[in-house]
């Protein structure tokens, strides 16, 4: 059981990670600093704790069910939350090869 959660973890942290840094990727830090410095925060604990798990830390169910919450309401507002704020599309760089 506790392979299974440390596995599910994991995968929940590198997900969230994931979706944090695409998050900061599309947004600019003065038009939301509260927002930014917050996911800067998840990334930086997500990393920190696929860090203890990699050392070997097994995690409580009730850290999983933290980190599958988190996900899961990413997942549910993903529009909101990334799709909102995505402002590159990539014309500037095709501009400057021209």
């Amino acid at each position: 059981m506790a392979t299974i959660l440390i596995g599910l973890d994991a995968v929940l942290c590198i997900v969230i990670m994931l979706a944090a840094l695409d998050y900061l990727r599309a947004v600019y830090f003065m038009d939301q600093p509260a927002v930014c410095a917050a996911f800067y925060l998840v990334v930086v604990g997500a990393f920190g704790i696929l860090v203890t798990l990699y050392a070997g830390k097994q995690p409580s169910p009730w850290e999983v069910l933290l980190h599958l919450g988190v996900t899961l309401y990413a997942a549910a507002h993903y529009p909101q939350i990334f799709l909102h704020e995505w402002r590159w599309d990539g014309k500037e760089r095709r501009h400057s090869r021209l």
